[in-house]
């Protein structure tokens, strides 16, 4: 899933007035360091961006295969939906830099309709003069087949 993905940062989330003229949203290529000029809409207090990525499902499978979101790195913890449903309870953790693994064969969607997976990552400042810390992706983030 490399490439480019739709950053949303927590200003942009609340324009939904048809007269607003701000951009709604961000391309960054991932995996990747996202840089303070996307992280400045969090202020002082902190708040969350959301990672969002349209992808095709797999063509193909089988009914004994499944398929796996992996995400190798990233520096704060991630909160995952895919088509709307929250991921949390299929995670399993790779390590303790807040990689994942989760199956998601049961949450995709077939036909001509396209998968909509979201990252959100919580920024948490505990001081309000505290350095905004930075938010990097440092390794792949891809769909794996598994089984026959």
């Amino acid at each position: 899933m490399h490439g480019p993905w739709e950053l949303v940062a927590p200003n942009d989330c609340g324009a939904t007035n048809s007269t607003s003229t701000a951009s709604t949203s961000h391309r960054v290529k991932l995996p990747g360091a996202i840089g303070d000029e996307f992280l400045s809409s969090l202020g002082n207090a902190g708040g969350s961006i959301v990672f969002k990525r349209s992808f095709g499902t797999p063509t193909g499978l089988s009914a004994d295969q499944i398929v796996e979101l992996v995400i190798e790195s990233v520096s704060h913890p991630p909160n995952f939906k895919l088509n709307g449903q929250v991921l949390d309870s299929q995670r399993k953790y790779l390590g303790s830099s807040y990689g994942s693994r989760i199956d998601i064969t049961n949450c995709l969607v077939s036909g001509p309709n396209r998968n909509r997976l979201e990252i959100e990552i919580v920024i948490e400042v505990e001081q309000p003069n505290q350095q905004r810390p930075h938010v990097e992706f440092g390794g792949e983030i891809r769909l794996e087949i598994i089984g026959s």
